[in-house]
């Protein structure tokens, strides 16, 4: 989706104007945030994708999740970290049937970690 907007926040210590911007999409649903000094396309820009009730690929036909985050990411690679890894986790997120996270997938640098959370037969969790 296009963006619709932008909004950015100024903090101004000593003058040095730090500026953050965040774009929506066409829904109003926050699309990437851009942090200081970021290009939009490095490590310093944090992409969000949502979940779709149709379509293909990997956050799409899930109609019960629609419009809950899908996964967060970077922008791009990290550059000029030297010997550090080259790369952030990318976070997806799957749900249960009331929208509560239950499967979080951090995957960077050829390494893959998932965490599960599951509750109670019968209940439903506390908001």
């Amino acid at each position: 989706m296009e963006s619709r907007s932008a909004w950015s926040s100024v903090q101004d210590p000593g003058g040095l104007a730090i500026t953050t911007t965040t774009e929506y999409d066409a829904l109003g649903r926050m699309a990437k945030t851009y942090n200081p000094g970021s290009t939009g396309a490095d490590a310093g820009t944090v992409v969000t994708t949502y979940w779709s009730a149709t379509g293909t690929g990997t956050c799409a036909d899930r109609p019960e999740w629609a419009d809950l985050v899908c996964s967060t990411g970077p922008g791009g690679a990290v550059t000029g970290g030297g010997s550090n890894p080259g790369q952030l986790p990318t976070t997806s997120t799957q749900y249960d049937w009331w929208g509560n996270a239950t499967v979080g997938t951090d995957t960077a640098n050829g390494v893959t970690r998932t965490t599960t959370t599951s509750f109670g037969k019968g209940r439903r969790p506390a908001a």
